[in-house]
């Protein structure tokens, strides 16, 4: 069976460093039999002002990620 989940998601801070969601999901989707199929971010402000920083060399962004079943899952 083909299946598909889409989701949004923002990038966030873990232990004062920039998450990036989408790399994220690239990193870990095959883990689970997944593959990223399309993926459409807007870049969002940050206004935690405490861990703002953690994206002073890229933006933060919110992402929509579609997932489907990876071929022969």
């Amino acid at each position: 069976a083909d299946g598909r989940a889409a989701l949004v998601l923002a990038d966030a801070v873990l232990a004062g460093q920039a998450v990036y969601a989408d790399a994220l999901l690239r990193e870990i989707a095959p883990e689970a039999g997944l593959s990223v199929s399309a993926c459409a971010s807007q870049a969002r402000p940050h206004f935690h002002l405490p861990t703002r920083h953690a994206f002073r060399q890229k933006p933060r962004s919110e992402h929509l990620i579609v997932l489907r079943t990876a071929r022969g899952a």
